[in-house]
């Protein structure tokens, strides 16, 4: 009888300790903590507050469960605890010698959907590289209809310097999901027509967002010069204030629509959101995401 009480003692006890692993292997990762930094202020004179936020309001949102932090940093080296790695290479495709044009809406919505993000989702998005390619794909979600997107001003940096850790590796993956875009491309994003057409139309004038090297190499004529990340960002990765960067657009008329170029539509997209979120450019703002790969492919004039 005590043999029977033991045996069904030590059963139950097993059955608990396997019910409390299954458990924990249910509950919610840890999330993300750094020591705290003081009261939030929030960026002055910026068109769209909204859309870049800072360390803190970072560790707000991570509390809600529709919010889902992307890294697209170039390798998951330094992930932020519970943010999704996503590989840059599956959001750009190559057309017409256009290395990192935008990626088909099919494709989108299957990449954004096999990593668990969906249409109710609030992304934010960070990188380890000034943000650059964190704000591409916060330009390509915005050419797909997906408006509740967010940058982490300053990226891996802000973050490491706030005294937040991070992982070795990617996350644990998300269970795959449903994500159906709006394709609003055309609203912000340029061609090679349009290019052309920018170069001879009043109404429009042509940004390059290259080095100095890249710009003397060759331009599109009529552009007007800017540098990445000097003109941009300050020391630390984040964006210079909004004051700073509207003085850079001083002697450019409020009129003018523009069109935003680099090499690859990489760059292009930071001077895209800078006009368009942070500045509040009056004008259409576009990305013209071929950028000088398709141009120069193109055999089309360029000026030295």
């Amino acid at each position: 009888m005590k043999k029977a009480k033991r045996v069904l003692t030590v059963a139950l006890i097993i059955a608990l300790l396997l019910s409390l692993g299954m458990l924990a292997g249910c509950r919610r990762p840890a999330r993300a903590t750094i020591p705290p930094m003081g009261p939030i202020v929030p960026r002055v004179g910026m068109h769209n507050p909204d859309s870049l936020i800072n360390v803190n309001q970072l560790l707000t949102l991570m509390e809600r469960d529709d919010v889902i932090l992307v890294d697209m940093s170039e390798a998951p080296n330094q992930v932020i605890p519970g943010a999704i790695w996503l590989d840059r290479n599956l959001i750009i495709h190559e057309v017409d010698g256009g290395r990192m044009t935008i990626q088909t809406l099919e494709v989108h919505e299957h990449v954004l959907g096999h990593h668990g993000i969906s249409n109710d989702h609030t992304i934010v998005i960070y990188c380890n590289q000034h943000n650059l390619w964190a704000t591409r794909l916060l330009w390509q979600l915005r050419a797909y209809g997906h408006e509740r997107v967010k940058l982490l001003d300053g990226g891996t940096s802000a973050w490491l310097a706030a005294g937040g850790t991070v992982n070795d590796g990617p996350s644990a993956p998300r269970a795959p999901t449903e994500f159906r875009a709006i394709n609003r491309v055309g609203f912000i994003r340029a061609d090679l027509a349009d290019v052309l057409d920018a170069k001879h139309n009043p109404n429009w004038g042509l940004v390059d967002i290259r080095s100095p090297g890249e710009w003397n190499a060759g331009r599109i004529p009529s552009a007007i010069q800017f540098t990445f990340p000097g003109d941009l960002r300050n020391a630390d990765g984040t964006f210079r204030s909004a004051a700073e960067l509207e003085a850079l657009f001083s002697d450019i008329s409020r009129d003018k629509r523009l069109i935003v170029y680099c090499l690859g539509g990489v760059r292009a997209a930071n001077m895209w959101f800078v006009l368009t979120d942070i500045i509040g450019w009056p004008q259409r703002v576009l990305n013209y995401d071929g950028s000088w790969w398709n141009y120069e492919w193109s055999g089309s004039p360029i000026e030295r």
